[in-house]
């Protein structure tokens, strides 16, 4: 286990970067988050496969090229290899804390601000992927509200039905839990006031 892996982490959701062991950080180029977080989220694949995704407008054996230096300058900027070494898939190393696979940043969406429409197929990919990443996000604050709500934990499980609205304003069961959560509290104002806010944005939508 590398020390520095253990003690860096990869953020996929917002602007992709690689925080390093030393607090510095790495801001992901466009293709280099794209097969990391491909790898992360669709697990284990061969050089073949992502060097075709990501540069599907050369031939294979310059986008084996392509990967390969790529894969350099990433671990040449991260100071230690992202990748498990022994495979011959690639994987991202287990022991590199990563932000995909639980609730995340409310408002930030996968790769966010990087455009891939000039790169056929991985432009698809992204797209379905950030569907799939942001239902997992909403599901995963849904049972959290839910089981804090449960526990008696209802100021806690506000904030957390509120993060679901920063994700989607236009989320009719989180407005309805919002207006639950205020009047359980005894706060009849606030809950009207959600009610009300709830009204008129949808009826803006």
């Amino acid at each position: 286990i590398s020390a520095a892996a253990t003690t860096a982490t990869l953020r996929l959701l917002g602007a992709p970067c690689l925080r390093r062991p030393d607090g510095s950080v790495h801001f992901l180029e466009r293709l280099e988050a794209a097969l990391l977080a491909h790898l992360l989220i669709e697990g284990p694949a061969s050089r073949a496969a992502m060097a075709a995704l990501l540069w599907p407008q050369v031939d294979a054996e310059h986008a084996r090229g392509n990967l390969r230096q790529r894969l350099r300058r990433l671990k040449a900027a991260a100071g230690f290899d992202l990748l498990a070494g022994s495979d011959p898939l690639l994987r991202v190393r287990a022991d590199l804390a990563h932000d995909l696979g639980g609730a995340g940043d409310a408002g930030a969406e996968l790769l966010e601000g990087l455009d891939f429409a000039d790169v056929e197929g991985l432009h698809d990919w992204v797209m379905t992927a950030r569907e799939r990443v942001g239902s997992a996000r909403r599901a995963a604050l849904e049972h959290e509200a839910t089981q804090l709500e449960a526990a008696g934990h209802i100021a806690a499980a506000l904030r957390v039905a509120e993060r679901l609205l920063d994700i989607d304003a236009t989320d009719e069961a989180a407005h309805r839990r919002v207006m639950r959560l205020h009047h359980t509290r005894g706060d009849r104002a606030a809950a009207l006031y959600a009610f009300h806010h709830c009204k008129d944005l949808l009826a803006r939508e």
